[in-house]
């Protein structure tokens, strides 16, 4: 797995590879912690991101759009309509 970080946006290339709530919760606290020592902006909840990341997994496992959601771009402008798709796709 890669990561890389931009102001708006935290991308995990082959985020796949990370399978289970507990790695994908751990990793995103980590992510997070790097984005404000970049002085990049959090603005949503360790949930949120871990909920768009299964989701991502989830589709993938299922062979749904693989070039795209092999990885996980998560943006912190992040629409409502697309928190109800990853709260639904990604648990509760």
């Amino acid at each position: 797995m890669q990561i890389v970080y931009s102001p708006n946006n935290t991308k995990v290339i082959n985020s796949y590879l990370l399978s289970t709530r507990k790695a994908i919760k751990e990793e995103v606290e980590w992510i997070k912690e790097n984005r404000i020592a970049r002085n990049y902006k959090v603005s949503r909840t360790t949930n949120s991101y871990v909920r768009e990341w299964l989701g991502h997994n989830r589709l993938y496992k299922w062979k749904i759009a693989r070039g795209h959601t092999r990885d996980v771009d998560m943006e912190e402008n992040m629409s409502i309509f697309m928190e109800l798709v990853w709260l639904i796709l990604g648990g509760f």
